[in-house]
């Protein structure tokens, strides 16, 4: 009636008018009536995802949500699991289309309307499920007059389509835009596009909103993506994509950037070789290697395969700060592999880079680079070198809100510095520097910064010993990497986590925390930190009462160390293999002894006078329960006498409390 314009439209609207009638419009179901009528239909209560597709895919329009129903039983793709109707495992691909029978009804209405309002929605179809009238008059080639009378038509009708206001391009064009009442609408109208005439259209509403906009047009540059894409314009599209996952990265959105910059990549493979093609590739693996840190870790294999891609380029077309990129992207990721010398090899080649272009802001991360190399096999003396020269470049080169890099940078270097200050001694200072980089975090809003500074603040609270800071930082820690889906972050702060429910009394939960964040780290080729990792799973299993279990984890721990010279940790590892000696139920004292020296002597040769005091305080404590009360109290006293900070810390207290007990 509505669309042929039946006589007896006009009868309802002069009934209507007498006030003799009154027209009902069907309002369209909410997500409850949606639940309440599959449970029915399906005859038991629905799951939750199966609700909230059937409300996505329909939005509450009643014959949609029967029609789609109707569908899924008969296609067999709802199955009862747990007492609750779901979808079955693996069907979303399928559900895709549209079903037949609900497919037919809409062609049927589609079918109905006079050949220029098809048209014109079809052209519409192309836009969007929400669309400019002048992008739609780009499509059909006509006057944006002639598709406002149209698009108005078909909304004054309530069919169709609905009018959501006004629009007004950058270029100064106007028109009315509109929004189709159900996206099946719009689906079915796409799909009935010949491929021709789908590429004509995309190709011109590309080309029409690109103008539209000009210089601001990477606003939008995800729809002009698609279209260039879908109107065969593949240079146009690469560089929309590249332009549309810089947009999502700066929101902060990184699954969306990494789409985007994929989607990019896949099209640049389908061009010809060429330099510029090259370069293009070449921007294109160098976004989309930072992105991939960000949401998969610095050393998930695909990382150092599209840093070793790059690095190829490089050698081609890369300018210096390209081939600074890659070699920083190598040295992270070969840093995070465990591969030491190779990340050594590489940052300093970042330095030379940067010395050789007289470029500050380079040399700002190539002394970072050396520095997060010396920390790990505990040269930290050098690292405080770096760390510190880097941040007087920080403050120099950077003022605290110069850019996004900018703020990583400095927050990276507070907490490393951090980190090297308490292995020397110095924990006040450490905690400082570690709050510093967290309060610029927060300040700034800079997710991957916060991350970073959130994980550092939790694993300094366990080297502090700081039971409920470890637990309170690890999980801030996960919530947040979860919110943003930083899936090594949320790993890391799982295993800090299960060490603080652990020393708290819940060790079972504890070592389980630990194994499951261990095993995701390591899938996810994360080889840093594992000595760390597995001293923290034996001092867990100590708490169980399973110290033979700690001293196998630290048998492997003793074997990384060698083999990948990540030595930052190493005493404390000597110190727990005799801890957990004595733990035995035949404790083997003589050599647990040897194992408390030994610590000693490594953090000693290191400079590390955190953990110095903490071999010393457990060598001390055996022989105090020796009779050795003076040989206690002798090595004990000027190792305790050197601390000028951290005095409330738990090593020192313990510490002083031994020396009153001794008689020091």
């Amino acid at each position: 009636m509505l669309l042929q314009g039946h006589p007896l439209r006009g009868t309802v609207q002069e009934l209507c008018g007498r006030g003799q009638g009154s027209e009902l419009r069907l309002e369209f179901l909410t997500a409850a009536d949606v639940a309440a009528y599959a449970a029915g239909r399906l005859g038991g209560p629905v799951a939750d995802p199966l609700t909230a597709f059937l409300y996505a895919r329909t939005d509450g329009n009643a014959l949609f949500m029967v029609s789609i129903v109707e569908h899924l039983v008969q296609q067999g793709l709802v199955v009862r699991w747990a007492g609750q109707w779901t979808l079955l495992e693996g069907t979303e691909t399928h559900l895709e289309r549209v079903p037949e029978g609900l497919r037919e009804l809409l062609l049927r209405r589609i079918e109905a309307l006079a050949p220029e309002a098809r048209r014109v929605l079809e052209a519409a179809s192309v836009v969007g499920e929400t669309f400019a009238v002048a992008a739609v008059a780009a499509g059909v080639q006509g006057s944006i007059e002639d598709v406002e009378a149209v698009c108005e038509g078909l909304a004054r009708q309530r069919h169709f389509l609905d009018d959501t206001g006004w629009t007004v391009w950058p270029d100064g064009t106007c028109g009315g835009c509109y929004r189709f009442q159900h996206a099946l609408y719009r689906q079915v109208l796409y799909e009935c596009l010949g491929t021709m005439r789908c590429v004509q259209l995309h190709g011109r509403i590309g080309a029409r909103l690109e103008g539209g906009y000009g210089a601001q047009a990477g606003e939008i540059a995800t729809q002009l993506a698609l279209h260039f894409e879908h109107g065969g314009e593949i240079p146009r599209a690469v560089h929309y994509w590249q332009q549309a996952g810089d947009n999502a990265r700066g929101r902060h959105a990184y699954p969306e950037a990494l789409t985007a910059l994929r989607k990019g990549r896949t099209l640049l493979a389908t061009l010809p070789e060429s330099p510029a093609r090259m370069q293009d590739e070449l921007t294109l693996l160098l976004s989309l290697g930072e992105l991939l840190m960000v949401a998969k870790g610095l050393g998930a294999p695909e990382v150092g395969e599209v840093y070793t891609q790059a690095q190829a380029l490089c050698q081609q077309v890369g300018e210096p700060r390209q081939r600074f990129q890659v070699l920083r992207g190598l040295y992270r990721f070969h840093g995070t592999q465990a591969q030491f010398q190779t990340a050594g090899a590489l940052s300093q080649q970042l330095v030379d880079l940067a010395h050789h272009h007289d470029d500050l802001d380079l040399v700002l991360e190539g002394r970072m680079a050396l520095g997060s190399v010396a920390l790990p096999q505990s040269d930290l003396v050098t690292a405080r070198a770096h760390f510190e020269h880097s941040l007087r470049l920080c403050d120099r080169q950077r003022p605290p809100l110069a850019s996004s890099r900018g703020h990583a940078d400095r927050v990276i270097t507070l907490a490393l510095l951090g980190q090297t200050l308490w292995g020397l001694g110095y924990a006040d200072q450490a905690q400082q520097y570690s709050q510093d980089a967290l309060t610029q975090a927060q300040q700034t809003g800079h997710p991957l910064s916060l991350a970073y500074a959130r994980a550092f603040a939790a694993r300094l609270a366990q080297c502090r010993r700081d039971v409920a800071a470890t637990q309170a930082h690890a999980e801030a820690l996960m919530t947040f990497a979860m919110t943003h889906a930083f899936g090594h972050r949320v790993e890391l702060g799982r295993t800090l986590r299960g060490w603080a429910l652990a020393m708290q009394g819940d060790a079972a939960a504890g070592v389980a925390a630990i194994h499951q964040g261990c095993i995701a780290l390591y899938g996810m080729g994360h080889k840093q930190y594992r000595p760390y990792y597995l001293a923290l799973l034996a001092e867990a299993y100590g708490q169980t009462g399973q110290p033979e279990a700690g001293l196998t984890a630290l048998a492997d721990a003793v074997t990384l160390v060698a083999a990948t010279e990540e030595r930052w940790w190493e005493a404390e590892i000597s110190r727990l293999q005799g801890v957990l000696l004595l733990q035995l139920p035949l404790p083997d004292v003589s050599q647990a002894e040897a194992c408390f020296q030994q610590a000693r002597d490594v953090a000693r040769r290191q400079q590390a006078k955190a953990l110095e005091l903490r071999a010393t305080l457990s060598l001390s404590r055996l022989w105090q329960q020796q009779g050795k009360r003076e040989a206690a109290q002798q090595v004990l006293a000027p190792v305790y006498g050197w601390f000028t900070e951290g005095l409330d810390t738990a090593d020192l207290q313990e510490a002083k409390a031994l020396l009153e007990a001794l008689g020091g």
